[in-house]
This record gives C-alpha cells, sequence and structure tokens, in this order.
C-alpha cells in the first residue's frame, strides 16, 4: 500500500518536468545550393555546380519543426590549393583555404535560408567542401565545384 502514493508523485513529478520542456527543433530538408534574385524574389535551386561568372549567391535552405527562439549555426567552405579567404567576419585556417563564419539566428520561420558566400571570377575554380553546424551539432556536409 505505500508504493501507491510514492508512484502518483513520481508520475506527477514526470509530468510536471514534461510540461516545461519543449520539443526539440529538427532540421528537414537540409540542402545546399544557389541564390538568385530576379523582380525582388529569391529563388533557391539545389545544386552543386557553382558557376564563378555569375557571381552566385551559395548557402542553405531547410525547414525547422519546432523552430527554437534562437539557434547558432556554424559554417566552414574549405577550398582547393590556391583559395584565399580575405579577412572579415570569419576565422581563416589552413594557409587561407578554410573560412568558418558564426551567426546567431534569433526567431527563425519554419523555412529558412541562409546565405554568406558569393562565389565570383576571383574564386579559384575547383573542389570545395561546405559544413554546416547548428548549435554545435553537425547537420550537413556537402561537397561542390567552382567552374568557369
Amino acid at each position: 500500500m505505500h508504493t501507491q502514493p510514492i508512484f502518483r508523485l513520481a508520475l506527477a513529478l514526470i509530468c510536471v518536468a514534461s510540461l516545461g520542456c519543449a520539443e526539440e527543433a529538427k532540421y528537414k530538408s537540409v540542402q545546399f545550393g544557389a541564390f538568385s534574385r530576379e523582380d525582388s524574389k529569391l529563388t533557391f535551386l539545389a545544386q552543386t555546380l557553382v558557376l564563378k561568372a555569375n557571381e552566385t549567391i551559395i548557402g542553405w535552405a531547410f525547414d525547422i519543426e519546432n523552430p527554437p527562439k534562437q539557434f547558432t549555426i556554424r559554417e566552414v567552405i574549405s577550398g582547393p590549393p590556391g583559395t584565399s579567404w580575405p579577412p572579415g567576419p570569419g576565422e581563416v585556417t589552413d594557409e587561407g583555404r578554410t573560412v568558418s563564419v558564426v551567426k546567431t539566428i534569433h526567431n527563425p520561420g519554419l523555412k529558412f535560408l541562409f546565405h554568406n558566400w558569393t562565389i565570383d571570377h576571383t574564386d579559384v575554380a575547383g573542389n570545395y567542401k561546405a559544413t554546416l553546424y547548428i548549435d554545435s551539432k553537425l547537420i550537413k556536409e556537402v561537397d561542390f565545384v567552382v567552374s568557369n
């Protein structure tokens, strides 16, 4: 008979604790690709071939289920020999071949677009790698090619 009230108390504590916990955000349909703008409309095309002649803006698109109030993105881009990222908003390592940028996003929507890079005529053609982390968790890694 003494176990029943203890069981009820434990069950009540579990219920109260679960009310305070929000569902974890899920990042779905994570894609890497290029953005274009026509008539002030932003369009995203998932692709791994980037033409540098067009000054292409590259980045990520994904859906968020249970969006958090904020999250932190870290994007790492590594390029082929000869790549040299200019000083700027990120940390440049590997003799200039790799750059890492961190950004905190507040109040994201259900759909999310993140672009931080423009490929232009000064970029080295060749094989690159883009890696996306959200709140320090690896979300996706993509190999892509920059071509003339």
